[in-house]
């Protein structure tokens, strides 16, 4: 896998006088993180907790407050003054 781009990487390493010694134990590090991230958070979680999911929830979440808020001025003053009580304190 290394060997595809190590063309690649001895042109950029030409390019910003780097030897390939001594940038390989600063370079390997952040390549195993962002291979890990990809694994785990791009191709796992994210895509679930993603922005078509979040806008179900919030629609759901808008749904809900829209009925407990219909007709219920009692109900509206008090979360609103709950609210305001968090805002402030």
């Amino acid at each position: 896998k290394t060997l595809k781009f190590y063309n690649l990487s001895f042109y950029f390493m030409s390019i910003w006088n780097l030897n390939f010694i001594s940038t390989l134990g600063v370079t390997y590090n952040f390549l195993l993180i962002g291979n890990k991230y990809n694994i785990i958070i791009d191709q796992g979680w994210s895509e679930y907790f993603g922005s078509q999911n979040m806008f179900f929830f919030m629609k759901n979440i808008s749904i809900f407050l829209q009925k407990m808020f219909l007709n219920n001025l009692k109900m509206f003053l008090t979360l609103f003054l709950i609210w305001v009580c968090m805002l402030f304190f």
